[in-house]
């Protein structure tokens, strides 16, 4: 999306490399800046008042991510890279006049939002469940429409274990434990990172 922007906004943009674990920006910060990760990964997260961490969500390569900034004069969450990344900060006023004049960039804002969305909704599903094997088949259940091939009930998965384990709410050792258990019940069938679901 960022080849999108205006010659003159893409002269505004400042291009930082983070190192994995460095903080991008804290929860309650005056937000001035929007950001956009050209490659890596960046977590989102809160923390209570006893410091536990409530992970929001990941960004992946190709998104942007703060947006809530256009609407709030301070981030609503802290920013952490995963993993060494490039990211582009890019000035809130700057990119909100963008927007009025760019409609295809304000779709694909759009539709980013709405897809961030609905994944926070099926998160939000699928640690509703307490089985930790349902948890895992319904994960498996609703990506392969989203990133799979659904005709093949065929997905694989890109993500870490470690990424996808964080979103069921359960640890990477489960997640391995619970894969190979379907695999033994002849539920799906697993080769690698590659998995096809035979019972949907």
């Amino acid at each position: 999306m960022i080849e999108q922007l205006s010659t003159e906004l893409q002269a505004l943009i400042t291009w930082q490399e983070v190192t994995e674990g460095q903080v991008i920006f804290r929860e309650g910060e005056a937000a001035d800046l929007l950001y956009f990760l050209d490659s890596g990964q960046v977590r989102l997260l809160q923390y209570t008042s006893a410091g536990k961490a409530i992970e929001h969500y990941r960004i992946d390569a190709g998104e942007f991510f703060s947006e809530v900034v256009l609407f709030l004069g301070n981030y609503a969450c802290t920013a952490i890279a995963d993993l060494p990344s490039r990211i582009a900060a890019i000035p809130k006023s700057a990119f909100l006049a963008e927007l009025q004049q760019n409609l295809e960039l304000a779709s694909a804002l759009m539709s980013q939002i709405a897809r961030r969305l609905h994944i926070i909704k099926i998160t939000l599903e699928l640690r509703s469940i307490r089985s930790a094997r349902e948890r895992v088949l319904r994960y498996l259940q609703i990506m392969i429409p989203l990133e799979g091939d659904l005709e093949q009930s065929r997905i694989t998965l890109e993500r870490s274990f470690r990424a996808i384990a964080a979103d069921l709410g359960i640890s990477p050792e489960v997640l391995s434990r619970t894969l190979r258990q379907l695999q033994e019940e002849g539920v799906i069938n697993r080769r690698d990172r590659t998995i096809v679901l035979r019972e949907r």
